[in-house]
This record gives C-alpha cells, structure tokens and sequence, in this order.
C-alpha cells in the first residue's frame, strides 16, 4: 500500500465525468482537467451537455489547500473568485488506488491505526471476477466533520493483491447493506502500477431498498503521474494571479464576492432571514410604544 500510494498520489489527468439517473438516462456530461497531491486538489470543468437542455453553465474551477477551498467562475477570458470555504480534508474518488474515497485515510494509515478491525478476509465473486474482500471497521473523518465509525470492503484480484480494483462503503444505521461503491479499471499491460482507465460510482439508499444503480463514470482521457509532488501553491488562488484571502470563513459561514456571488446557503438564507424578523419587529414595538404615550397623553388632557 505504501507503493500504490507514492504511484498514485501526485496525479495530472484529464477525463469526461458523466451523471445517470437512476433508470440510466444521461444527466449530464462535464470535461474536466485535474491536479492532485494528497489531499489537495484543483479542477477545471467544462460543461458538455445536461438533460435540462438550453445554455450550457460557464467552466469552473474548484480547488483546495490546506488553508481554504475556493470556487472560480470563467467571465470572458478571466477567472472570478466565487467563493471561499474552510479547507476540506479528504482524498477525490480518482485516488481509491490508494486511499479512501471522501476521507482524508490512506489504507497504509488505516491499517497502521489501532481502531482498525479487520472482520473477514475472503474470496468472492464480484463484477464477474473472483476478488478478495477485505472487510473492515474504522473510525474515519470525512470532510471536516467528526470522526464517525464506518464499514468498508476493499477488493484486489488475488494475483495483485496490492492493486485495489474497488471500494464499499456501508450504510452505518444497517451495516449489511452498502451505500456506495467504486469500480476502477486499469489500462492493461504488464506494469505493476498501470494508469486508470475508467471509474464507476454506484449508489444505493435505503429509500430504494439497497437496489444498486450507477450513478456516474469516469472515462480517463489523459492520465500522467508528476515526478516531484507538485507545490501547493499550485492548488491556491495564486495559481490564477488571485490574491489570497486575508481570512478563511468558519464552517457554515458564507463569503460572497459580487455580482459573481453564488447563492448563499440555506443555512445563510434563514440567518437573514431571522435578522430581518427581529428587526421588523423591533421596529414594530416602537412605533405601538410611541402610539401609546400620545394616546395617553391626550387621554390625560
């Protein structure tokens, strides 16, 4: 797993990212360019094609350091800083190889933790090959929220067991039912750490009775490792020629920049929302108190 990581970890590509509704339509279609080093990351997507029709959305650029994450939207030949949010912590799907999808674990740091339980060891049929599923239980972050405890299964031909070909997470209220699983598919040949040629996300919810769909596919056009990991200034607004922000919004806060703003979230929308219910009823209380001291001055005269 150490060697999977150092193969996989600094990473360049290209790919189409496409979207399915549950009956397999396609929802949309996006071309994205991507930099990884751990845990940062920085994209470029392009619009191709959605099943609303009409315009197409702008490309866009979402990144992230160690310090924020931030969104950019593309105005004619420039990038507009949309947002900024608190650093996000977690590993992009594209580097299952080597790492839990969604949270900041490595399965080199899985294993090596002493909360790490590995339940069962075994050979299975999945996706029409014999795999070895490793079980197992762990306490992981996702994001930047809490540690929770989670089931995963981690899959390897028994051939090349250090070369994983997919990851389950589980349901944690049903720990017998999976919500969430990553097929990968390397480039054929005989080297030991070949390039990603596609990647399958397939979903389930309990809603749906656990009835697995796939719920988007990543088809690698370009995929190039870095010799030297690249820096992170690489994954800033400094990469665009854009200053750096002299402060980082707290979780749930929201930062807007203009006209260019995105939409606040729901969160945000009732905060003003209260703020002006309060203010509105201040403004309420003084005019009746004002009303009555001339209705009783006038009484008393």
């Amino acid at each position: 797993v150490a060697e999977a990581e150092t193969a996989y970890a600094n990473i360049e590509c290209e790919y189409r990212w496409i979207n399915y509704a549950p009956d397999g339509r396609i929802m949309k279609v996006d071309d994205i360019k991507k930099k990884m080093k751990g845990t940062f990351s920085v994209s470029e997507t392009h619009p191709v094609s959605n099943s609303r029709g009409g315009k197409l959305s702008s490309p866009f650029v979402m990144g992230g350091n160690s310090r924020y994450y931030f969104f950019l939207s593309r105005k004619q030949e420039s990038w507009l800083l949309t947002e900024v949010r608190p650093a996000y912590d977690s590993h992009d799907d594209l580097q299952s190889p080597f790492a839990l999808p969604q949270t900041n674990d490595t399965y080199r740091s899985l294993f090596s933790r002493s909360d790490t339980h590995l339940i069962s060891s075994s050979q299975v049929e999945w996706h029409g090959r014999t795999h070895t599923e490793w079980l197992l239980e762990a306490n992981t972050f996702w994001g930047n929220r809490q540690p929770s405890r989670w089931r995963y299964a981690l899959y390897a031909q028994p051939e090349r067991p250090e070369r994983i070909c997919g990851v389950r997470t589980y349901d944690t209220g049903d720990n017998s039912h999976w919500l969430r699983e990553i097929v990968l598919e390397y480039e054929t040949g005989d080297k030991q750490w070949p390039a990603l040629k596609s990647l399958d996300v397939f979903v389930t919810t309990k809603k749906a009775d656990y009835v697995p769909w796939r719920g988007s596919r990543c088809e690698l056009k370009a995929y190039r490792r870095l010799e030297a990991p690249p820096s992170e200034g690489d994954f800033t607004l400094s990469a665009f020629g854009l200053p750096e922000p002299k402060t980082v919004p707290q979780e749930q806060e929201f930062r807007s920049y203009g006209e260019y703003s995105l939409t606040p979230t729901p969160l945000a929308r009732r905060s003003y929302l209260w703020l002006w219910i309060i203010l509105a009823l201040l403004l309420l209380a003084a005019i009746a108190t004002v009303v009555y001291r001339r209705y009783r001055s006038r009484s008393q005269e």
